[in-house]
């Protein structure tokens, strides 16, 4: 990676900002999921005849288990 020098103003300004805002809040590492899934009323619900089912989001924070068990 090239020195932050021979960047643009506005890229080192940007990354600034974003260094400022990484360093003052505190951040969980994971993932977020984006997924579907059936109630179970075949005979009452739209999800029952449909390809996909309702829409879900997850998050999935790595590490917690592993903090805890220290």
């Amino acid at each position: 990676m090239k020195h932050r020098g021979y960047l643009e103003v506005a890229e080192r300004q940007a990354r600034s900002r974003l260094a400022k805002i990484v360093h003052q809040q505190p951040f969980l590492q994971g993932s977020l999921i984006d997924s579907t899934f059936k109630c179970g009323k075949k005979n009452n619900c739209w999800c029952g005849k449909a390809k996909e089912g309702h829409p879900a989001c997850y998050l999935s924070i790595r590490g917690l288990l592993r903090n805890s068990l220290k």
